[in-house]
């Protein structure tokens, strides 16, 4: 995975949750998450966060699971 195809994924999808990008590109957060920072300071790219929309109950969910990142451009 590069920055491109990050780029390219990210675009098609618009609206993608950070749990899909780690399936999709066979990675973990730590590895996808600086080079999201990149597409997020030129503007391109903004996080999301559901935290709030889950009452926590269970525990079973990690806190890329309730991350999404749009696509802006």
């Amino acid at each position: 995975m590069n920055l491109i195809e990050l780029k390219k994924y990210l675009k098609k999808r618009r609206l993608t949750p950070m749990q899909d990008l780690v399936n999709r590109f066979r990675t973990d957060v730590e590895t996808i998450e600086p080079m999201l920072e990149i597409w997020i300071n030129k503007g391109r790219l903004k996080r999301h966060s559901c935290k709030g929309a889950c009452q926590g109950g269970c525990g079973g969910c990690s806190s890329s699971d309730l991350e999404f990142l749009e696509w802006l451009e």
